[in-house]
């Protein structure tokens, strides 16, 4: 992860933002899915496990700290909430199989899709 926050061309809030994302997405696999913690061990079944985890995630899963909003740890997060955190590891994939860092083993546009469930909530919320 550290090759790829150096080498992404990402604003730099958006490389933190993604970053956070991902140490998030590194704690979940470390404590659901051992083994699987190199990006190379990842499968389009990792992605689905993955993806499934986002929706039933609650606010202050898989963070070291809460401070800032521990009045709302374990509510639910919200829709634009879980398409970020796909997307960031969506945009991980892509970038480190686009620069052939690894082999190409699942698609991460198809894999890592934000589910229509997902787009459909945030399509909702009031602007």
């Amino acid at each position: 992860m550290e090759r790829w926050t150096s080498t992404t061309t990402l604003t730099r809030r958006h490389r933190l933002n993604t970053r956070a994302a991902l140490l998030k997405a590194g704690r979940w696999i470390a404590s659901e899915q051992p083994g699987a913690e190199d990006p190379a061990a990842w499968t389009r079944q990792t992605c689905v496990a993955w993806i499934a985890a986002v929706d039933r995630m609650k606010i202050g899963d898989y963070v070291v700290r809460a401070s800032g909003y521990q009045d709302r740890v374990g509510q639910p997060l919200r829709a634009g909430s879980k398409a970020g955190l796909v997307r960031a590891v969506r945009v991980f994939f892509r970038d480190i199989q686009e620069w052939e860092w690894l082999p190409r083993r699942f698609d991460p546009l198809r894999a890592l899709a934000v589910p229509r469930t997902i787009n459909d909530l945030i399509a909702r919320v009031p602007g």
